[in-house]
């Protein structure tokens, strides 16, 4: 958007970039991870990110990522922007050591994190948070054996076509 004398939508010259904000994705994942900073056995130990260096001691650990995203068009909004509706698929994934009942353990934590998220908006972000899917795996090739539960939200949220940091 120009307004004709080589500024931006917001009085900017068109070629500088603010980063004040950040795409609702990344608020999203923000939100999930101060909402599961309150489960007491993950305090702590909930970080933004689909990458992790883990050594023993920093378990039980959680990545929170985005694992991909549909956008469909949903309606025109004020003064013909288009608004998108958006759907994120935002993986929780938590990295558990409990050998003896390691199924036990990652049972544990998907209580905790479903309760915790169930019924959240992420502070009015999203429109809806569903469950959509679960996946396990071990890995025994690691210092302490760690099993991984991996819980996949639907989590549907709306922006305008080119402003993607305010969710409306």
């Amino acid at each position: 958007c120009s307004d004709g004398h080589g500024t931006g939508r917001h009085g900017h010259d068109a070629d500088s970039v603010e980063y004040s904000m950040s795409h609702v994705r990344q608020q999203l994942r923000d939100q999930m991870v101060t909402e599961l900073d309150v489960i007491p056995e993950l305090f702590g130990k909930v970080q933004s990110t689909r990458l992790l260096n883990l050594r023993k001691d920093d378990l039980p650990a959680c990545n929170v990522y985005v694992d991909g995203e549909e956008d469909e068009l949903r309606a025109m909004g004020a003064q013909g922007s288009r608004v998108l509706l958006r759907t994120a698929i935002i993986a929780t994934e938590v990295y558990a050591t409990e050998v003896e009942n390691i199924d036990d353990e990652m049972d544990s934590f998907a209580v905790s994190i479903e309760k915790v998220l169930g019924n959240s908006t992420l502070n009015n972000l999203a429109y809806d948070v569903l469950l959509a899917s679960t996946s396990f795996s071990f890995d025994a090739d690691v210092e302490e054996p760690t099993g991984v539960i991996t819980l996949f939200w639907s989590v549907q949220y709306q922006t305008t076509e080119g402003d993607p940091e305010v969710a409306v």
